[in-house]
């Protein structure tokens, strides 16, 4: 499962704010409420009788590209700041936006290009956290924590800022260090409960199963991956108190977990079907992405359940095979590296 990512994507607007004639169609800018009412002023402004031009004109196609990214429509956001930034090409804000928007659109590459090219115009924590975001996509862990780093450096009460650095001190393997900053950013509140989840999983890679315990019961529940977080809580309680029907009894009683994936999970864990038989389910879907990420849980899961049994020769071959089929992104990747670290080989 790759760990939901709760984007930064933060960027200051009010400089592209320009205003609307007056008609009064709305304000051309992030002010406008409603991207839609934005939208029609901003197309006033730009394809009116009376066209824009220079820095008016530069201004409004970046309000319009704002308006259209937050309805989603990434390329023509996109096309708007390409707009915007012929005419003002050292324009950090816009730069910023851009690389926001293209990080939206799955170009990596293309948004660290331009976060990089707003940051050497202008020091801005959120610009090095919209970077350091990138990263973590990327699985760039150690990169990703220099800009974390640099954010904090630059507002050290942005409490988001620590929680994307737990992140990376996690890719990296130093789960203590993740745990620190988990509790950094929970110390400047609002603290989040996925805030809470990310420390739960740290304190998991860390051994520490027990504290992982009441950080997992936190999870969001309204989160497509609350049913994963329940299998892993259930691990934590079994690793760290032993099996009971207690703890049975809640995984069997989950309405999040149904016949679905991650179901079969449970199943396993319940002793209803083998390891052998979660590997054949994991493989069934027309989908071959799906397939390929859930054969990699299915492996770390039996190597989870294989440790509870205390057969650690079979555990340390699933956990191995685990590291073989996972992107680095996943949890259940960077799960199986702590384990296998525990175990004393990787």
């Amino acid at each position: 499962m790759f760990p939901k990512l709760y984007l930064l994507l933060i960027c200051t607007m009010a400089a592209l704010a320009v205003p609307v004639a007056a008609e009064g169609a709305g304000a051309c800018g992030p002010e406008a409420r409603d991207p839609d009412a934005a939208l029609t002023a901003c197309n006033k402004l730009i394809d009116g009788p009376a066209p824009l031009r220079g820095d008016a004109l530069a201004r409004a196609h970046a309000a319009r590209g704002e308006a259209w990214g937050r309805k989603g429509e990434y390329a023509r956001a996109i096309a708007d700041m390409d707009a915007a930034l012929a005419a003002h090409p050292r324009d950090a804000a816009s730069l910023s936006l851009r690389g926001i928007f293209k990080h939206q659109s799955r170009d990596f590459e293309g948004a660290v290009a331009d976060y990089s090219a707003s940051l050497r115009i202008r020091a801005d924590g959120d610009t090095y956290a919209n970077r350091g975001e990138t990263r973590l996509e990327q699985n760039d862990f150690a990169p990703a924590l220099q800009d974390f780093k640099q954010a904090v450096e630059i507002n050290p009460d942005v409490g988001g800022y620590y929680l994307r650095r737990s992140l990376a001190w996690r890719g990296l393997g130093q789960y203590g260090r993740a745990v620190q900053d988990s509790d950094a950013a929970i110390a400047h509140p609002p603290a989040s409960a996925q805030t809470f989840c990310d420390r739960g999983i740290a304190n998991f890679y860390d051994g520490r199963f027990g504290d992982a315990i009441p950080d997992l019961e936190k999870c969001p529940q309204d989160d497509e991956n609350y049913g994963y977080m329940q299998i892993w809580r259930y691990i934590a309680q079994v690793r760290s108190a032993g099996d009971s029907p207690g703890f049975r009894g809640e995984l069997e009683a989950s309405r999040f977990l149904g016949r679905a994936w991650p179901g079969p999970v449970r199943e396993m864990l319940l002793g209803r079907i083998t390891p052998e038989a979660l590997l054949v389910v994991a493989t069934i879907s027309a989908d071959p992405v799906k397939s390929a990420g859930r054969d990699c849980e299915a492996s770390f899961y039996a190597g989870e359940l294989q440790l509870t049994r205390g057969e650690t020769g079979a555990a340390r071959l699933s956990l191995t095979a685990a590291l073989g089929k996972c992107s680095p992104g996943f949890l259940e990747y960077q799960g199986a590296v702590a384990e296998l670290k525990r175990m004393g080989g990787s």
